[in-house]
């Protein structure tokens, strides 16, 4: 599913949207955060997460997966592939944190459920 809805928090975010893509700045000494605007239920399953992107400026901006009390379930990074671990179960909210001082173009974020992982980091580790 490919999350499109996007609502700012925090007041100092600048979000534009151009040719289907975003472009978030943040010119404050804080993080950032855009909430998506669906829930995730992960109930048993692997979420394979797809997180597009490039930083134009600063530090970049890292996709959270949290939970209803506001707990960070899952950090990945801006231009990165993931999976999440099945035991994770229960509605999980997307949110965007923007680097204080960033400027980032977001070509999509997309996160599939599936029954088993479909991203592996390093055979090895």
């Amino acid at each position: 599913m490919k999350i499109n809805k996007w609502y700012a928090k925090d007041k100092f975010l600048t979000v534009t949207k151009k040719d289907g893509k975003l472009i978030i700045e943040n010119d404050s000494n804080q993080e950032g955060k855009l909430f998506a605007l669906k829930l995730i239920k992960s109930k048993g399953k692997w979420l394979n997460i797809s997180f597009n992107g490039k930083t134009l400026s600063g530090a970049g901006a890292i996709l959270s997966l949290v939970n209803k009390k506001r707990y960070r379930i899952f950090d990945t990074f801006l231009g990165s592939k993931s999976s999440v671990a099945k035991n994770k179960v229960g509605h999980l909210i997307p949110v965007i944190i923007v680097k204080p001082n960033s400027k980032v173009l977001i070509d999509d974020v997309v996160i599939e459920k599936s029954e088993k992982k479909e991203i592996t980091f390093n055979k090895f580790l």
